[in-house]
């Protein structure tokens, strides 16, 4: 072999060896290469994972907050509720003396006495054929079918006479006014209770007992006095009732607390002592501020008349 093969042979050794050590550096580039590719993919994967665990773990946070929230709601829906609902009151027996009674009602006993004799007073301004003319309702065939019927009964009276009907006192004012002692004749002064109010003279707004509430109350002051007049019980037993709410109604004239204060007050009277409510010109009431009141009060008489529990004679009296 010459020198200068001998040469060729050790450069293509060479060549072979560094085309050897390239080939590993390739291989172990490669195979790190593909173990941080695999490195990375463990990665994503378990990035994943997480991604998705998170998730839910959110997901079930946001359950178990609306499933709080709900409950909250409902909890605080139930407190709304609860103190909404009224408390209950203590309810107990109200038995009253006819005294506090009367002070409540804050009417004087001497109202209707004093309506009476503004009435006579007024009499003398009409002639005698008018008041005659009034008078000859206690002829008619109604008039007594109503005061002689052993049952409850309700009259109506129209005036039918516009001439005089525009004033505060009518005819039929006056005969309301002379009622009660044409009465006497017939059941004795002890034998019957008269109640009696005059519309038109209780509309003004600073009148004590304008409209249908006053007229209630003024005709239980009067149905009080009579009550004590003939000794009928001393004491008034309004039964089981909230005590402040009811006398704080009664105070304020509200027609449920009226309502029941004379529904008490005349199961007090004996059956065979008739009450006779003389009302006239009720047509007087029949205005905005008065007509609901109205309605409920003649609804109320109509029910005692219906119940005829007592012998209760109702006369109103109106202009058309």
């Amino acid at each position: 072999m010459t020198h200068e093969s001998s040469n060729e042979v050790k450069s293509v050794n060479r060549n072979l060896l560094q085309l050897g050590y390239a080939a590993q550096k390739f291989d172990e580039k490669t195979e790190a290469f593909h173990n941080r590719l695999l490195e990375k993919l463990d990665f994503m994967n378990k990035d994943r994972e997480q991604t998705v665990s998170a998730a839910k773990s959110q997901n079930a946070a946001l359950v178990l907050l609306s499933e709080y929230f709900k409950k909250e709601r409902n909890q605080l829906s139930l407190e709304i509720r609860r103190s909404l609902t009224p408390v209950p009151q203590s309810v107990y027996e109200l038995v009253m003396e006819p005294e506090d009674l009367l002070d409540i009602l804050m009417v004087p006993l001497s109202l209707a006495n004093a309506d009476m004799m503004t009435c006579a007073r007024h009499k003398t301004g009409f002639s005698d054929q008018v008041l005659q003319q009034a008078q000859s309702l206690v002829s008619t065939e109604k008039f007594n079918y109503w005061l002689q019927s052993e049952r409850s009964e309700t009259l109506l009276v129209d005036g039918n006479d516009e001439q005089n009907m525009r004033g505060m006192i009518t005819p039929m004012s006056v005969l309301t006014a002379t009622l009660s002692s044409a009465l006497e004749g017939a059941y004795g002064k002890e034998g019957f209770i008269p109640l009696q109010f005059w519309c038109s003279m209780h509309t003004r707004r600073r009148d004590d007992v304008q409209g249908p509430l006053g007229m209630m109350r003024a005709l239980l002051v009067q149905l009080v006095a009579a009550l004590l007049n003939r000794n009928i019980n001393q004491k008034f037993n309004f039964g089981d009732v909230n005590e402040k709410e009811f006398l704080g109604d009664l105070e304020e004239g509200c027609f449920r607390a009226l309502k029941q204060t004379l529904k008490m007050l005349l199961e007090l009277v004996p059956c065979e002592l008739p009450v006779f409510f003389f009302i006239d010109d009720v047509s007087s009431f029949e205005d905005q501020r008065f007509c609901e009141d109205l309605h409920d009060v003649v609804g109320m008489l109509d029910c005692f008349v219906e119940e005829n529990r007592n012998k209760i004679k109702v006369l109103y009296t109106f202009d058309s």
